[in-house]
């Protein structure tokens, strides 16, 4: 099983479930993919393969995650620019920024 496999699982746990809360600034929601990042996707319709396509094409391979060592922790949520240092956290057990 690869990285991404172990980790797209726990992000969809948390992430799971179709929510169109107007206070959500992301708009309708499903599997955590918004409607204001994917404005071409039926977020309604999207299943949760779709969702697994879209975390690896448009978060993970944008930060090589195939590349990175063990043990990171994926958080998609920050990676609105894949460049960003929020997009991982290394090492289990430490707190964002690393601390």
């Amino acid at each position: 099983m690869s990285q991404f496999d172990k980790l797209i699982d726990r992000v969809l746990s948390h992430e799971g479930g179709y929510s169109n809360d107007p206070q959500d600034p992301g708009g309708e929601t499903q599997w955590g993919i918004s409607k204001r990042a994917h404005p071409d996707v039926n977020i309604k319709a999207l299943t949760r393969a779709q969702a697994i396509d879209i975390y690896r094409a448009d978060y993970w391979d944008k930060i090589k995650g195939d590349q990175l060592p063990a043990g990171i922790a994926f958080q998609p949520g920050r990676c609105r620019q894949p460049r960003r240092a929020g997009c991982i956290a290394v090492a289990a057990g430490q707190r964002r920024g690393g601390r």
